[in-house]
């Protein structure tokens, strides 16, 4: 009965350990993009695009060289085996834009086997799928 009992407390303490992950300011960045077409096979790759994200479970951040994009986070799920290193995180929301329209995004952050990957799915006939290699992952200072 206690192995029971420290089992159950074990998995609740690692469970809320890396959900707590998701209330976290967090910071991204990557050197490098792949543009997605329809089919997921790589369209165009700019190896010196550099991307920065901050985000926590409210506000979205997206900069780039050429612009800076804000928005809303309407939701985020984590569910990380080892914080940062290995699983994945799922977050959509909304990206204003000068001309005051608001694209739906979806982001996928992925973890596996050392390598973290941010794959941004915009809902917009216009947008591209893309997938970046994340050279920074974490909880922002």
């Amino acid at each position: 009965m206690k192995q029971k009992i420290v089992f159950v407390l074990i998995t609740i303490t690692i469970s809320t350990f890396c959900y707590s992950q998701c209330d976290k300011k967090i910071v991204l960045a990557a050197t490098g993009v792949e543009v997605l077409d329809d089919n997921n096979d790589v369209k165009i790759k700019d190896t010196e695009r550099v991307t920065t994200i901050n985000y926590d479970s409210k506000v979205i951040e997206v900069i780039t060289e050429n612009n800076t994009r804000h928005g809303t986070i309407d939701s985020i799920y984590c569910n990380w085996k080892i914080p940062f290193k290995e699983g994945k995180t799922f977050i959509r929301g909304k990206l204003s834009f000068e001309n005051g329209d608001q694209w739906v995004i979806k982001l996928t952050i992925n973890g596996k086997d050392g390598k973290l990957t941010l794959l941004a799915d915009m809902e917009h006939p216009d947008a591209n799928k893309m997938l970046f290699v994340l050279n920074k992952f974490e909880e922002s200072k």
